[in-house]
């Protein structure tokens, strides 16, 4: 990792301190071995800066913010959105910075701590300050690649999508889960492009070929579960150190800085002077090492469970998980309960494995919903390969195939099942187009309908689905 392969250094000379708090920023830079930017340079304006800096007025604000939302859905022309285009026209050149930086093949960002914090639970305590910038970004690429589109550059448009899907790599990248979901994000927002420019009257069949290629090289996601397997495990065994050696205050200031059951750390610390007491044992005599082995144990079956391939297996161990973790939780907000369980044994490790349990049910991420966004990216990204092919197929034969199989190897190296199922995507072919889709999060074949074409009274349909053409 250099200076001259890390995105996060062009990343940061684009936004300059922005979402950096000014006491961290010598570590920051110094890990990222980067001088800090000069105070007076040019920087990234979100779109919210952009409307103090202009000084717009309220009504020229309330179009501007109507502009952002419809100037993410389709294409668009600069006379639909002026001052939308304006703010694109300022952020050109910075956007262009970021989209070739986003080729560096390496994306860094120190993980660092308030100083406030030092000796408390460190891991919770890391700031992502440029995570919530790649989304702004996100955004910003997604409206100038519907831009581009209204104007009838494709390549343009196209070039912008690939930036995305480039950076959400990158986030996808980092340890925590967070990021993890924030690439997520970023992929879902290249996808829409991605399908704007596969329904544009201005595609070409050369640039249908040329963009399935792109598509085809596009790495996947890293898996969730290693994220389970390795940060969040992380977060949880740091935190059981940091108790170990700061004692019973550390569990309130964890709970209260971290939004993590703080009631409930204070519900079992009061439930530990009283077991201790009851006993007739030093306040907070624990084996650690119990605590410790517990969460190493609890993670361990989460990261297996993350890498079940079979949705149905998956879910019935979700199902026995979350099971688990509401007896767990009622349990850790009943402070008599904790007394009893501290009454009898050996105390060292009936409260170590007392506080295992604990932090167990509260620092347990939403392991069912990850994956299954994980999932749902990948489906998100099959589906909309295949519809490529499909289109490139259609210019060089003149008609769309009976089945999927047709397109392998010519057109795609396989045909992969759906990722949300483990069953065949669904493709219907029509006499002048073709629908094909992915059955969505809920698992249910909804017909095709997802988020964008359901009635008004359906809330549940949430296919991931590309009619061509559109209608």
């Amino acid at each position: 990792m250099t200076t001259e392969n890390n995105f996060e250094v062009v990343l940061r000379r684009v936004i300059g301190n922005n979402e950096l708090p000014e006491e961290i920023r010598p570590d920051y830079y110094r890990r990222l071995g980067i001088d800090p930017p000069k105070p007076d340079g040019e920087f990234f304006q979100n779109p919210f800066e952009f409307v103090e800096y202009t000084k717009m007025d309220a009504a020229a604000q309330d179009e501007f913010n109507e502009s952002y939302e419809a100037a993410l859905g389709a294409p668009w022309k600069a006379a639909d959105h002026p001052r939308l285009a304006k703010w694109l026209e300022a952020e050109d050149d910075r956007l262009d910075r970021l989209a070739e930086g986003s080729k560096r093949p390496h994306y860094y960002t120190p993980y660092v701590v308030s100083p406030e914090n030092e000796g408390a639970s460190r891991i919770i305590a890391v700031l992502l300050p440029s995570v919530q910038y790649t989304r702004e970004f996100a955004r910003a690429f997604s409206m100038r690649a519907m831009l581009r589109l209204g104007n009838g550059d494709v390549k343009g448009a196209w070039n912008d999508a690939q930036a995305m899907h480039r950076i959400a790599r990158h986030v996808d990248d980092g340890g925590t889960l967070v990021e993890k979901l924030v690439g997520i994000a970023i992929d879902a927002m290249a996808h829409q492009v991605d399908v704007a420019v596969l329904h544009s009257p201005d595609t070409s069949p050369e640039h249908l070929k040329a963009f399935l290629a792109d598509l085809a090289k596009l790495p996947p996601l890293d898996p969730m579960a290693d994220t389970f397997d390795e940060t969040e495990r992380y977060v949880g065994l740091d935190a059981t150190q940091s108790f170990a050696r700061h004692g019973l205050e550390e569990f309130k200031k964890f709970g209260a800085f971290s939004g993590v059951g703080g009631s409930t750390l204070g519900t079992l610390a009061s439930a530990l002077l009283r077991g201790a007491a009851n006993n007739g044992a030093a306040p907070l005599s624990v084996d650690w090492n119990v605590t410790m082995e517990l969460l190493n144990e609890q993670y361990d079956d989460l990261a297996a469970m993350a890498r079940i391939e079979n949705r149905e297996k998956r879910a019935e161990k979700f199902d026995e998980l979350d099971e688990k973790l509401k007896e767990l939780a009622t349990e850790a907000r009943n402070p008599w309960a904790l007394a009893l369980k501290l009454a009898g044994g050996d105390p060292r490790k009936t409260t170590g494995k007392v506080i295992g349990n604990v932090l167990v049910s509260l620092l347990l991420p939403a392991v069912r919903q990850a994956v299954t966004a994980e999932d749902v990216a990948t489906a998100r990204l099959d589906v909309t390969r295949l519809a490529f092919a499909l289109r490139v197929h259609h210019a060089e034969t003149g008609a769309f195939p009976k089945s999927l199989d047709a397109l392998v190897p010519k057109y795609a190296s396989k045909v992969p099942t759906d990722a949300i199922t483990g069953k065949p995507l669904r493709y219907e072919r029509s006499k002048d187009g073709f629908l094909l889709y992915s059955v969505g999060r809920n698992g249910r074949d909804d017909g095709g309908r997802g988020y964008d074409d359901r009635p008004e009274h359906d809330r549940e349909s949430d296919d991931i689905a590309i009619r061509f053409p559109a209608g």
